[in-house]
């Protein structure tokens, strides 16, 4: 069974088929249940999740129809009440951020030695990322305190993606990829110093030291803050043509 919560929450079957999981509220219970498999959820914490401050006159028996309901749509044996809360019984694997979270961890322990393998992997676990998380569960407290949790791990892992692929002097693959990144979040200077190292690679000095002056001065407008450190040694090194900016050999 695969439970999906990496773009709009779907739960498919063994033989491949979709469970229908629509009411919002009984998808928004699965999502805050799959974030937190094999682990007791509270019933105090489940209400914080769905309801925040407007939770419901008896919030112990709305969340335990809520819970028999979902039990209707899942087999037998998924969801166990125990220790004031609720279960689900999944293992990592059964659910696409528990095999993202494996794959990642796995490339990360590969960076060093195998970085061709590494990029494998994270590459296969940032496949997994169908658009943006939660989002098709409306304004709810679960949404607000989760979505932006695994955007910043989504953002990290590809960061993580882009810097292997110019260890491993991919930049002509990944630089139109990683200019679109750079221009939805310009205040992560990391990934505007790997746009910089990108475009100075391909040849395009004057690109490369035209993204650092659009960096800054978005810092300098948003956050009133000179880029740091690292940022302004590479602009430096680009400016001199430093021989250590230039990409792998074979």
């Amino acid at each position: 069974m695969e439970f999906k919560i990496l773009g709009p929450l779907a739960v498919v079957d063994e033989h491949g088929d979709e469970l229908p999981v629509t009411a919002p509220m009984l998808r928004a219970l699965l999502t805050a249940l799959v974030l937190r498999p094999g682990r007791v959820a509270q019933v105090g914490e489940l209400a914080d999740l769905l309801w925040g401050e407007q939770r419901p006159a008896n919030v112990r028996t709305t969340t335990r129809n809520y819970v028999m309901r979902l039990r209707r749509l899942l087999p037998e044996g998924r969801i166990r009440t125990q220790a004031g809360g609720y279960l689900l019984v999944a293992d990592r694997e059964e659910t696409d951020l528990g095999r993202f979270r494996t794959l990642l961890l796995r490339s990360r322990e590969l960076a060093a030695g195998d970085p061709a393998e590494a990029a494998r992997l994270l590459g296969e676990g940032l496949a997994l990322w169908r658009g943006t998380p939660l989002a098709d569960l409306g304004d709810t407290p679960l949404c607000a305190v989760e979505q932006p949790r695994l955007e910043e791990l989504h953002l990290t892992a590809a960061e993580e993606h882009f810097e292997l692929s110019l260890t491993l002097g991919r930049h002509e693959q990944i630089v139109d990829e990683l200019g679109a990144a750079a221009r939805r979040h310009r205040l992560r200077e990391r990934l505007t110093r790997q746009l910089m190292l990108a475009l100075y690679r391909c040849g395009r000095t004057a690109d490369s030291l035209a993204a650092y002056r659009t960096a800054r001065q978005e810092l300098v407008n948003e956050l009133g803050l000179e880029p740091g450190e690292e940022t302004r040694m590479l602009e430096q090194a680009i400016l001199r043509g430093d021989p250590v900016l230039s990409a792998p050999g074979p």
